[in-house]
């Protein structure tokens, strides 16, 4: 069941209700569902990953700084970028259109394999054209207590040790964690700070292919983007996909309003939804420019074939495997 074509926003209760609980075995999103949803083809040196990102201004996506790292997986000021809308395929294919990039811009306190400032903005040469399957979205500026629910739209497998990727985009609702519990995996976690978590008992859960997720929060009938996928814990280790139980870190675009106002130059008057979730002073103890550097929750990404035009197929593209991290999610 798709949304309505008039005015992005209105979740169809059918969808709501056929959601499944993980991204594994999740429920198919089709065209017009999420139209802010695009795909970020990342290349350097001959290699190319993909990532998702969510169209926050008609020139500029959101999306994480770890999808733009170099095939070395370090911060690169020279990557080759590109952009689909409108397609609810994991890996465009038939639907969609390419839209050339002008530049990108990574948050500059961002260190290679942190889970802050895990943000970047990549600007399009002309605005991405709306229709019913193409429009921007505001960030969620309010304040997220603990049990709320966002629904996350992934690309990554759909199903344990798959053998090829879903063919479309996958959605499933996740559930905000207590930040005392996110504390305990990440200490300079905070109530309004840098990033938000999700404590999942097994399930829900992110794969392969899940990094730069786009979370959002419906209000009053509409939806808004709060976060992005950036990392996930498994608290046994596991490198499985549906790990007994895991944290899943998401970078909080809210936090980043006065950077994205200010630096990045996004000045959409409807940009922001809400004067709640505003960057909070942090506890003690911590710098809020600082980063916080966990390996076992590193991104990094195995390489994609060029060129950047035709996409591959779904079968080669998935064959040389979009990334990993934590060995179960990649960008």
């Amino acid at each position: 069941m798709a949304l309505s074509a008039i005015g992005w926003g209105l979740l169809g209760s059918g969808l709501a209700a056929q959601l499944q609980r993980r991204l594994l075995g999740s429920q198919d999103v089709l065209p017009a569902d999420f139209p802010p949803v695009v795909h970020v083809y990342v290349a350097s040196a001959g290699q190319r990953r993909l990532c998702l990102g969510a169209l926050a201004d008609p020139q500029a996506v959101l999306t994480t700084a770890q999808c733009m790292l170099d095939g070395a997986g370090g911060v690169s000021a020279s990557l080759e970028t590109q952009v689909v809308v409108g397609s609810s395929e994991s890996v465009p294919g038939t639907e969609g259109q390419y839209v050339g990039t002008d530049r990108y811009l990574i948050h500059p306190n961002y260190t290679t394999n942190g889970l802050n400032h895990n943000l970047a903005v990549v600007y399009l040469t002309d605005p991405a054209p709306m229709s019913t399957n193409v429009s921007t979205v505001a960030i969620y500026n309010r304040y997220m207590d603990a049990n709320t629910t966002t629904l996350v739209v992934g690309a990554g497998q759909s199903e344990a040790n798959a053998k090829q990727p879903p063919t479309r985009l996958q959605a499933a609702p996740f559930t905000v964690a207590p930040a005392n519990q996110c504390a305990a995996a990440q200490t300079s976690s905070y109530n309004n700070g840098p990033t938000f978590c999700a404590e999942t008992p097994g399930a829900p859960n992110v794969c392969t292919g899940d990094s730069s997720s786009p979370a959002f929060v419906q209000e009053d009938g509409r939806w808004y983007v709060a976060g992005l996928v950036g990392a996930k814990h498994a608290e046994d280790d596991s490198a499985s996909c549906d790990a007994s139980a895991a944290t899943v870190f998401f970078t909080r675009l809210a936090y980043y309003l006065p950077w994205l106002t200010a630096d990045a130059g996004l000045t959409r008057n409807d940009l922001a939804h809400g004067t709640g979730g505003e960057p909070a002073d942090p506890p003690p103890g911590i710098d809020p420019n600082a980063d916080e550097i966990l390996p076992d929750q590193s991104a990094s990404s195995a390489p994609l074939t060029v060129p950047l035009i035709p996409p591959l197929t779904l079968a080669a593209l998935y064959g040389m495997v979009l990334g990993t991290l934590g060995c179960a999610l990649g960008p």
